[in-house]
């Protein structure tokens, strides 16, 4: 009997920098700052290439490099953690940005000045209000009485607009 399981997706705050390799790590970490390939090639190169490939000159070193990084940037696991980690650092700077946005709604910018409203609760744009809740509430008045009923057969119906 072959078995049926389905994997178990990860919660929202797992966290899969501990199964990582620290070099794919760091170069997680400074994608998600924004450098180029190129930059973190050059900053971790000699973490990215074998010692075999450490005694090639330095154009073929910084190649093997890319390489590696390009092989990287092809994994759906590592595009994953690299997006992790951009939403991480975007999160952690979310109180300067809106402090930014603050102070740029205090000197007069309109567009500001909703953005940080409507953040704090105090403004709503048109077009997009909350729909009111309506409740009816028929309590206490009286159904209608069913009359009598009288019983009969139809002879002929008649159909109008001939």
């Amino acid at each position: 009997m072959t078995s049926m399981a389905v994997p178990v997706p990860t919660g929202q705050n797992s966290s899969p920098d501990k199964a990582q390799d620290p070099v794919q790590l760091t170069a997680a970490e400074l994608y998600a700052q924004g450098l180029s390939r190129g930059q973190i090639a050059r900053r971790l190169e000699t973490y990215l290439i074998t010692p075999l490939q450490a005694k090639r000159p330095a154009l073929s070193r910084r190649r093997y490099a890319h390489k590696k990084l390009r092989r990287w940037e092809a994994r759906k696991d590592f595009r994953d953690l690299v997006w992790e980690l951009s939403v991480k650092r975007v999160d952690m700077r979310a109180g300067r940005i809106i402090n930014g946005v603050a102070n740029r709604g205090e000197v007069g910018r309109v567009d500001a000045a909703k953005l940080a409203l409507e953040v704090a609760g105090r403004y709503t744009p048109r077009g997009h209000d909350t729909p009111t809740a309506v409740t009816i509430a028929i309590n206490g008045v009286p159904r209608p009485q069913v009359g009598e009923v009288i019983e009969g057969t139809v002879v002929e119906e008649i159909e109008e607009g001939l």
